[in-house]
């Protein structure tokens, strides 16, 4: 699919409602077990890098909207580390 600039400036390319849906199902899930978030720096065009780890899910959300979270071509987004069992 090809996206205008200004859809692409609004994120839309990376909005995908089964990807979101995944998410809520296992922030649910994970509610009140000890999950730790890890701020992930994505760019157009480039790879994902993690930034930041071992945060709560309220730091992550506050993080990613602080106005200095994003820019020209990229964002802080966050998702929920890896448990080690």
């Amino acid at each position: 699919m090809n996206y205008t600039q200004e859809q692409i400036d609004r994120g839309d390319y990376l909005h995908d409602e089964r990807r979101d849906q995944k998410l809520e199902k296992s922030l649910e899930l994970n509610k009140g077990k000890g999950t730790t978030y890890q701020i992930i720096r994505f760019r157009w065009g480039g790879r994902p890098k993690a930034r930041q780890a071992g945060l709560t899910l309220e730091q992550a959300q506050a993080h990613c909207q602080r106005d200095d979270t994003s820019g020209d071509g990229w964002f802080d987004g966050y998702q929920a580390e890896q448990l080690n069992q």
